[in-house]
């Protein structure tokens, strides 16, 4: 179970990395 939460750690903060990057990028274009 430890494994897998770790997993699930890590694929959200990735996703949370991306979507801010993403955000943050958008805001410099404009």
């Amino acid at each position: 179970m430890k494994i897998n939460f770790l997993r699930v750690l890590s694929v959200l903060a990735k996703t949370i990395t991306n979507a801010t990057k993403k955000i943050n990028f958008s805001g410099d274009d404009k």
